[in-house]
């Protein structure tokens, strides 16, 4: 794997080759592809390794910050973990006084 071998010529304490590799090839790959999609998964077979909480946090980073438009799909039938997030975050809001217009 990539970051595996990066990882083996680095300062195992602070990785911070591994940081700036990825968000330097992360850059170098979105400024090429502009008028492209860029698509990205996210998967591993291990329940509770983080797998939706990143894909939102990734999502919105790239939606929020860096102005991106951003589409994501949860295929992970039948939790949909992403579509019952979104709705509790939802309700918490609309049910909120201080959000109230």
């Amino acid at each position: 794997m990539w970051l595996e071998r990066q990882a083996e010529g680095t300062d195992k304490l602070t990785n911070k080759c591994i940081n700036i590799c990825i968000t330097y090839k992360t850059k170098k790959t979105m400024d090429k592809q502009k008028d492209k999609p860029l698509y990205v998964a996210f998967s591993t077979q291990k329940g509770g390794a983080g797998k939706t909480t990143l894909t939102v946090l990734v999502a919105s980073y790239l939606h929020y910050v860096k102005g991106y438009n951003v589409a994501v799909i949860d295929s992970d039938f039948p939790q949909y973990s992403i579509h019952d997030m979104r709705k509790r975050d939802i309700d918490r809001i609309s049910k909120d006084d201080y959000y109230n217009v």
